[in-house]
Order: structure tokens, then sequence, then C-alpha cells
């Protein structure tokens, strides 16, 4: 379900942007955007007062997006080696 437009962080190269807020399989966590800057899944939304001052100090973690980022990075794979099997099948 799309919550509205939040912003995102790239954990990899810091870029802040602003993108769609879709729940992440029916979950309250955002479904990481690839960062536009960098190309990187591993973004998620700041972190929202009382915790947004670790954020600046980099002491905020990642709060669960670890495991998010680690199956859609899974995913990719996966779909990636099924379209080179069906290429390879294609041309024999």
């Amino acid at each position: 379900m799309v919550r509205g437009i939040t912003t995102f962080k790239c954990t990899q190269c810091g870029e802040t942007f602003e993108g769609w807020d879709a729940e992440w399989r029916a979950t309250v966590f955002t479904c990481p955007l690839p960062c536009p800057k960098c190309g990187s899944i591993r973004t998620r939304p700041p972190l929202h007062f009382p915790w947004s001052f670790l954020d600046r100090f980099g002491w905020g973690g990642n709060g669960g997006y670890e495991t998010i980022w680690e199956l859609m990075e899974k995913e990719q794979k996966e779909g990636a080696a099924t379209d080179d099997r069906k290429e390879s099948q294609a041309v024999e």
C-alpha cells in the first residue's frame, strides 16, 4: 500500500532523496528504493525524533533494514539467474 511520499537516505553514499512510501510486504517498514546517485538498494527512511539525533552522528543503525536489503539482493540475483537460464534455453 502506498502511504505517500517520504525522504530516503542511502547508506552507501549518504544521498537523501524523496520517493513513494510503500509498505514492504504488509509491514510497517518502507520498501527501499534504488538510490538515484549510486543505484544502491540499501536505502531507508531517516530516523525520526527522538532517535533522529543518532542518525546525525552515524549511530542510528538500520533498524531491521539489513534483513530487507539482504532479501531484496538475493531476489535480484535469483531473478538475474532465471533470466540467464531463459536466454540460454532460447539460444539452444
